[in-house]
């Protein structure tokens, strides 16, 4: 379709351009929110004895304590993505460091429990390194809290001076560490069901010639919340565009699979949905006193979302709401 033929359409219809009826009809902005999911307060520790002082430094084994503490954060993340993790740094600053001192007062893995309570981890990680003239040790374990007993516990050593096989034995702890915990061990809930956003504006008018003209957009989107873990999640799209006007049309229809952003969520005792933006295919035919063309070109819409107070501690969501003058939002969603 050549620039010329569509100015002489536009001119005929008095149709304003698709993208500029999309960016009046469809639009909205969004903030991904994060569920309440479980935590995990973990403590890492380290020591040596003199002979290793004498061979490696007194320092050594704090190089060893960072470099396990790392390892530790990424497998349990890269294991439980949706866990919260907590370190002592982060302990203190949610509790404060003169209670931090109060809470570590304690001998051994008897004071974990109390700043596991203190700072509402559902779970607590304990490892330690320690250098034993030659040999690294490297020992952990996963408990609850409330009871102090070890879901998991796990053990590796590894050369001392030598990164690499030190590298190599805390990730092997690390994943013993995880593996071992089996069903005890932290679980990552998400909302699963289904969010939806539906447009739909008619509308007609005359062009400054005094034609008459039609627009007709209608939109669904459907999105399936939680389903084989996929991110983004799946959705499906059915969209039709018309604008009609004197000896001129232009039609733009799509029907299957978008790439789209979807989300739910509940923070600080306020729930949030959200659909899109979307990204699809469609087919454009354009028809102007007996000529047609057609293309395909990619379409984004969206986004869309509905903040509302909810229970902290809410494992239901549903509600329906119009967000535009065209546009509804609807979902039902279950936290398991």
């Amino acid at each position: 379709m050549g620039i010329a033929m569509l100015n002489r359409m536009k001119a005929r219809t008095g149709l304003l351009p698709l993208t500029v009826v999309l960016t009046m009809v469809i639009s909205g902005t969004a903030t991904l929110y994060a569920q309440n999911d479980p935590n995990i307060f973990v403590n890492v520790t380290s020591n040596q004895d003199k002979a290793a002082d004498n061979k490696f430094g007194k320092e050594y084994h704090n190089s060893l304590r960072d470099m396990l503490e790392n390892k530790m954060f990424n497998g349990i993340k890269a294991a439980y993505p949706c866990l919260h993790y907590l370190d002592q740094s982060a302990a203190e600053q949610m509790v404060g460091v003169e209670r931090m001192r109060e809470l570590l007062g304690g001998e051994g893995e008897s004071r974990l429990p109390a700043i596991a309570n203190a700072v509402g981890a559902g779970h607590m990680g304990m490892a330690n390194v320690t250098v034993m003239g030659g040999t690294v040790v490297i020992t952990g374990s996963i408990a609850d809290p409330k009871s102090a007993s070890a879901s998991g516990r796990a053990q590796a050593t590894a050369p001392a001076g030598n990164n690499d096989a030190i590298s190599a034995a805390m990730t092997q702890f690390v994943s013993q560490l995880v593996a071992s915990t089996g069903s005890a061990g932290p679980k990552c809930s998400s909302w699963q069901g289904e969010i939806s956003a539906s447009s739909s504006l008619h509308e007609k008018g005359k062009n400054p010639n005094g034609d008459p003209f039609t627009i007709d957009t209608d939109l669904k989107i459907t999105c399936q919340m939680g389903k084989n873990d996929n991110d983004p999640p799946p959705c499906q799209v059915s969209y039709s565009y018309k604008m009609a006007g004197k000896d001129s049309s232009i039609t733009t229809s799509s029907a299957g699979e978008p790439r789209c952003v979807a989300s739910a969520g509940i923070y600080n005792g306020i729930g949030k949905v959200r659909v899109g933006p979307c990204r699809f295919q469609a087919i454009r035919n354009i028809a102007v006193a007996g000529t047609s063309a057609s293309d395909k070109n990619e379409i984004s819409l969206g986004g869309w979302d509905w903040e509302f107070p909810v229970p902290r501690d809410a494992r239901q969501l549903t509600g329906s709401k119009q967000v535009d003058k065209a546009t509804t939002l609807n979902w039902s969603l279950t936290y398991r």
